[in-house]
């Protein structure tokens, strides 16, 4: 079951075997930049709802 995730993983990039080594697998850079795309467009969300906040709200 392992050895099936791992070979999705690899199929989406994510993953990959060690060359020279093909026992063992490794993460590949493409799950960092995955990850920071995603916290890119977080924090531009939450700087449209904070803009968006600072619109609208006002103090009385």
């Amino acid at each position: 079951m392992a050895l099936r995730d791992l070979q999705l993983l690899a199929d989406e990039g994510i993953a990959e075997r060690i060359p020279g080594n093909e026992e063992c697998w490794r993460l590949t850079p493409k799950l960092i930049q995955l990850a920071r795309a995603h916290d890119d467009e977080l924090r531009r969300v939450r700087q449209r709802i904070e803009d968006i906040d600072q619109r609208y709200t006002r103090a009385i």
